[in-house]
């Protein structure tokens, strides 16, 4: 295997909403690349507490570093690469046109999440997609975060970018929206720290995503996988379109570019 360095994608990439769990050959194939001494990242949109809830950290893989908000916080072997926060002032605001508007909102820090506006019809459809738990409600206190999950449909997405002009809002899902408030912040960007860390080079490095966020890491990786039931833009945009998660992509990837010993 020429790659010393993996970044996988959690949601339809390593863990697959058809068949509602890790795809166990994925699993597999990730064990063995370690093995052969590669090293392996989660690099996620969602923060620290829900990477961690959703199991990722007990799948039996020693991941070697993970990349959460959208690159926005970068760890490798326990240190702290990368930690972008939001000054308080913006986050106000943008709680002020959720509460004004009906929306909800999520406040995401380094460890710890909550919601900023009471729970909703916006907050329980997208929580009928993903699994995660609710957290609790409480108010915002002024600390500064990394970030903020918007729970609208697309139609709110104007007038939150408008009532917070530095805002960087990354639509997923029909009912959710990753806000950042910075320009350098990618999945990419993410990547980039972490294998400057280790002296890795871009042509030793390979990632696995299935949606738009996923492309930044291309920038920084030599190859740049989609699942097979990803979306179809960012499969035009892929160095390699695999099978769906659910039909072994990941490890047909990795057998694709070299095979596994």
């Amino acid at each position: 295997m020429k790659f010393k360095a993996a970044f996988f994608d959690i949601d339809n990439t390593l863990f697959d909403y058809k068949t509602m769990r890790f795809v166990p050959s994925a699993l597999d194939a990730i064990k063995a690349f370690q093995a052969q001494g590669g090293k392996v990242f989660i690099s996620s949109a969602r923060c620290f507490d829900l990477i961690r809830s959703f199991g990722t950290f007990h799948l039996g893989i020693s991941w070697d570093g993970y990349i959460a908000f959208c690159g926005g916080f970068a760890v490798a072997d326990h240190k702290i690469l990368k930690n972008e926060t939001t000054p308080p002032s913006l986050i106000r605001k943008l709680i002020q046109v959720c509460k004004e508007n009906g929306l909800g909102l999520e406040i995401l820090a380094p460890r710890s999440r909550y919601l900023a506006t009471p729970v909703n019809d916006y907050v329980r459809a997208y929580h009928s997609v993903f699994i995660d738990p609710l957290p609790r409600v409480r108010q915002y206190r002024g600390e500064r975060v990394n970030g903020a999950l918007l729970f609208a449909p697309a139609q709110y997405d104007e007038i939150v970018r408008r009532a917070v002009p530095p805002l960087i809002l990354n639509r997923f899902q029909e009912f959710g929206a990753d806000i950042a408030l910075s320009l350098d912040r990618s999945k990419g960007l993410g990547c980039k720290a972490i294998l400057d860390y280790y002296g890795i080079k871009k042509e030793e490095a390979i990632a696995f995503g299935d949606s738009e966020p996923d492309l930044s890491m291309g920038e920084y990786c030599q190859e740049l996988v989609i699942m097979g039931d990803g979306d179809p833009a960012c499969q035009k945009k892929a160095t390699f379109v695999t099978a769906p998660a659910h039909k072994d992509g990941i490890k047909l990837a990795f057998e694709h570019f070299g095979g596994l010993k």
